[in-house]
């Protein structure tokens, strides 16, 4: 390396190669070698300084691959006949969803929780903030409806897949950013409902002793402002 002034890789390269070679049998061999290199060399450098070569080059190579490629579509682009419901893409599962009574909601995969053995101390199911607590807490699919009723009497639909699905200690996020619920309005009930038949109804029952029931099928057709499901005198 001293002596030649060359680096370690290219006194490295000298060791590695055979014996017949370095005894000049090989000589024109390597001088050829070395000359095709220099030549690449100059060439790649030129490349590198010139965007008219470097533009040209991505010219020809499409050429190429047009020239290689250049038979007829064998696949055909036709207009959709139907369309895909984004729930056909959701996996039907049962979740365990909690909401506080400060309106914070979340789903839970049902299998998150086990079986619980005698003497069990139980798991931490949702966290919540101070003087908050779970106002409900209920087993639904992810493809069920939940019917949200506030104390005004507005009723909202809302699919259980679209509340986000979050850890055992999280709060969950305000319903009130899933449902369009007025100002000033709150969340008093929430029912999960699979089937809106007409054999099932929704049941009321006021502050005041007021009830009644409707038929389920009359909430069949969600809305995203929600529809008034029970008028309430004052107080």
């Amino acid at each position: 390396m001293s002596r030649f002034g060359l680096s370690e890789i290219q006194a490295q390269a000298i060791l590695d190669m055979r014996l017949a070679r370095l005894t000049g049998l090989e000589r024109q061999k390597i001088e050829d070698e070395y000359r095709a290199l220099i030549e690449r060399i100059a060439e790649l450098q030129a490349i590198l300084d010139s965007r008219e070569l470097v533009l040209q080059i991505i010219r020809d190579e499409i050429a190429e691959v047009r020239t290689a490629y250049a038979d007829d579509r064998r696949t055909t682009i036709v207009e959709d006949e139907g369309e895909i419901d984004i729930e056909d893409l959701i996996a039907d599962e049962p979740m365990v969803v909690t909401i506080s009574n400060h309106g914070y909601a979340k789903r839970i995969p049902l299998d998150t929780y086990r079986q619980q053995g005698r003497g069990g101390k139980g798991i931490t199911a949702m966290g919540t903030k101070d003087e908050d607590f779970v106002d409900n807490l209920f087993v639904a699919s992810t493809h069920q409806y939940l019917l949200v009723l506030t104390e005004k009497g507005q009723l909202y639909w809302l699919k259980v897949h679209r509340i986000p699905k979050a850890g055992r200690t999280a709060k969950g996020t305000p319903i009130v950013n899933l449902i369009q619920v007025q100002p000033g309005d709150k969340i008093h009930a929430v029912v999960p409902v699979r089937e809106f038949s007409e054999d099932s109804y929704l049941a009321f029952a006021t502050n005041l002793g007021v009830v009644k029931r409707t038929p389920l099928v009359d909430f069949s057709r969600p809305r995203q402002a929600g529809i008034r499901a029970i008028n309430l005198i004052e107080d």
